[in-house]
């Protein structure tokens, strides 16, 4: 069940010779640099004897046939990526189920059924996030496809067609449960527990869930020298009772992998000597556990409005995001720790604190995740990296795990 390390690392090393710059990798979904990647990733899919095909959607989907079941055993990640992002984030994934796919052709053996590498589109989020998988499984909605705009104003309507897409066509990607056995994605953690605890393999028993809220807290702006400090609305005091507060309100409703983030904060009218009369800040927060997740939404907004009624504020909450969490499956999660077991691959079962495309597959199919350790926990930064020795071990996985699937 070994793959072919040089290859791999070729395939690797090219395609992140497409959309370089000096500050890393930039292949933001549609545009010219994903083309030019999607462009070799299929020429090399056919090269290899895959029966390539790009949906509506955008996904590429290379396709090994086997044997008389019909249901298709798919891997696979996507290819674009964030701005100035590593070389690994997503490619791994295509890369290593590419590798797979080719090396089981390559040995001969016999299967029952078809194996399938996936890269879908749009899983960083340039017009919102998990477009590819999200159109596979079935919940894309037409109107989201027609308003999506990057931060730039681009619409995704407008990008689809420049790179010759339909748009009108896009949910005819919706698969049928029917059609797959098993999903299974190999990813970077993108954290740093693998590398600490010193241990190559990650098997994934849940994906995060998160919501994303844009807040804002509404007093009076005022003059800073002449509104006494008992008498101010002040919305940035708002903000900072209410951070204060995250760390109780984990301990009490979270567990140990509930995670909060105020990530953007703006103060208007913003000057030194104003009063801030509004501040408008970011609020994201992930479980894997959906049932606490619902429950530290509803705490948060029960505190986000006594902390403006308690300082003379109004308060405003616009959800940005809401992803649901997502459990693999056990049998599957069962299955790799076997084969990584049998192959005397040291392992962990641990959750994915980042969303990743299996989460909308496993809406589709029994779906689970493989991690390799990414040095430093780095990851969206161009100094991401993992050891070729982890990527070997997590690619031979990976094909023992979809040999098992499909034999």
């Amino acid at each position: 069940m070994s793959i072919n390390i040089k290859r791999l690392e070729a395939d690797l090393n090219q395609l992140a010779s497409i959309g370089k710059t000096a500050d890393g990798i930039t292949r933001a979904a549609f545009s010219d640099a994903d083309m030019e990647a999607r462009s070799w990733l299929v020429t090399k899919m056919e090269e290899c004897g895959l029966m390539v095909s790009v949906d509506p959607a955008g996904n590429i989907r290379g396709k090994l046939e086997n044997g008389t079941d019909a249901t298709l055993v798919a891997c696979g990640s996507h290819i674009d990526s964030v701005n100035n992002a590593g070389h690994l984030d997503g490619t791994l994934g295509v890369l290593s189920g590419l590798e797979a796919l080719r090396s089981l052709k390559e040995d001969g053996v016999e299967l029952s059924h078809p194996l399938e590498v996936i890269a879908f589109s749009d899983e960083e989020g340039r017009f919102g996030g998990m477009l590819g998988s999200r159109a596979l499984a079935g919940v894309l909605e037409q109107d989201e496809i027609e308003t999506a705009t990057d931060v730039n104003g681009n619409k995704l309507a407008d990008c689809m067609t420049a790179q010759g897409f339909d748009t009108g066509k896009v949910l005819e990607a919706k698969e049928k449960p029917e059609n797959f056995k098993a999903f299974v994605e190999l990813h970077i953690e993108q954290g740093p527990v693998l590398e600490a605890k010193d241990i190559p393999i990650g098997v994934v028993k849940g994906i995060t869930g998160l919501f994303k809220w844009e807040v804002s807290f509404t007093g009076q702006a005022n003059h800073a020298g002449t509104t006494p400090m008992n008498m101010r609305k002040d919305a940035f005091q708002g903000l900072t009772k209410f951070a204060a507060k995250i760390d109780d309100i984990l301990a009490v409703n979270g567990t140990e992998g509930s995670k909060t983030t105020i990530g953007k904060c703006q103060l208007y009218p913003g000057s030194p000597n104003v009063v801030p009369g509004k501040c408008v800040f970011t609020l994201e927060v992930r479980d894997t556990d959906q049932q606490v997740l619902n429950g530290l939404e509803k705490t948060y907004r029960e505190i986000l409005e006594k902390t403006a009624k308690e300082n003379s504020l109004e308060v405003g909450i616009e959800e940005l995001s809401n992803i649901r969490a997502t459990p693999c499956d056990a049998d599957i999660v069962k299955l790799i720790c076997s084969v990584a077991n049998d192959q005397g691959i040291e392992n962990i079962v641990m959750p994915s604190g980042a969303a990743h495309d299996a989460q909308y597959m496993a809406g589709l199919t029994k779906t689970a995740m493989i991690f390799v350790p990414s040095i430093g926990g780095v990851s969206h930064n161009p100094r991401e990296n993992t050891s070729l020795e982890d990527i070997e071990t997590g690619a031979n996985l990976l094909k023992a795990t979809l040999y098992e699937l499909a034999k």
